[in-house]
């Protein structure tokens, strides 16, 4: 049985530097999915829109360093992930 689960660091633009969001999700792969098409996709337009719903009410940070801690943090608390920290770069403001 898989986890399908992960712990996900969302990086995002802010102005001229960037933005942290740290997650647990699931099926991480769903923030690429366009509708439309019902495939999925590497539009940063489409990519961001689901992002937001998927790390939606998430901490804001500002520091990469900051955001590794709170990836390490969280995977501390859960009993287990299957696919450790990882990193997704969307080049779009949140």
């Amino acid at each position: 049985m898989s986890a399908d689960n992960v712990i996900a660091i969302l990086q995002t633009r802010k102005g001229n530097g960037f933005e942290y969001r740290v997650a647990h999700q699931m099926a991480i792969e769903n923030y690429k999915w366009d509708d439309k098409i019902h495939d999925y996709t590497n539009d940063p337009k489409i990519q961001i829109k689901n992002a937001r719903k998927m790390w939606n009410g998430c901490k804001v940070i500002t520091d990469r360093t900051q955001a590794f801690q709170e990836a390490s943090a969280q995977l501390q608390k859960v009993v287990y992930v299957e696919y450790g920290i990882q990193e997704i770069f969307i080049d779009a403001e949140f």
